[in-house]
């Protein structure tokens, strides 16, 4: 949470992620949580779940070294192998609601807390073909980044620039000479695609201009 989003608009968005969640993990059968999750290949629809619950669990224990690597995060796996979907499911529900109310009481979470709970939402939702309409709120305060992290790929590739229109909202990004490449797009899409959810086949098809 940042200072531009108040600490019960945090709580309230990552408690209603947090329901969203529930539901759709409760419907996943045992045998069914060894199906593969297409966003995360390398996992299984357990692994996901065992994230998720090793997250919060985390924040609350303080086992914050390594924070967001693929240590941290195999680490949450591994440590809870063998545990059932509705083990991990009631884990992930008992302490994302003590983070909740940490988050309640003014806590400062770093942006990528909100960018992995919302991105792995929406991994599980595609897995188990959950259709909804996106809920963006989680990101309010972490889409600039991830739009200032786009903008340092193309300077770094010694790309032109690229006038980014999301949901209606044009802004010029990158640094670079030349004509500027345009993009228009929603930013559901956007982030998705920022977060490595959309093949190069998909990326290439978005509107892209001139």
């Amino acid at each position: 949470m940042s200072a531009t989003t108040t600490a019960s608009a945090a709580a309230d968005a990552y408690r209603d992620l947090r329901a969203r969640v529930v539901a759709m993990a409760s419907t996943i059968s045992e045998p069914a949580g060894d199906a593969p999750v297409p966003c995360c290949p390398a996992w299984s629809l357990r692994d996901l779940l065992a994230h998720m619950a090793g997250v919060p669990d985390d924040i609350l224990t303080g086992r914050l070294d390594g924070v967001t690597t693929d240590a941290w995060t195999d680490a949450q796996v591994v440590a809870r192998r063998g545990r059932s979907v509705a083990e991990l499911v009631a884990e992930f529900d008992e302490k994302g609601a003590a983070v909740e109310q940490l988050l309640r009481a003014g806590a400062t979470f770093p942006p990528p807390f909100f960018i992995d709970a919302w991105t792995h939402e929406w991994d599980l939702r595609q897995a188990v073909g959950a259709a909804a309409t996106p809920d963006l709120s989680m990101l309010v305060d972490a889409i600039g980044g991830l739009v200032r992290s786009f903008a340092a790929r193309i300077d770094a590739a010694g790309a032109p620039p690229v006038v980014l229109t999301l949901d209606g909202v044009t802004q010029r990004i990158g640094s670079g000479e030349g004509e500027p490449v345009t993009l228009t797009t929603d930013t559901f899409t956007f982030v998705r695609a920022a977060l490595g959810r959309r093949s190069r086949s998909q990326l290439e098809a978005l509107p892209w201009g001139p």
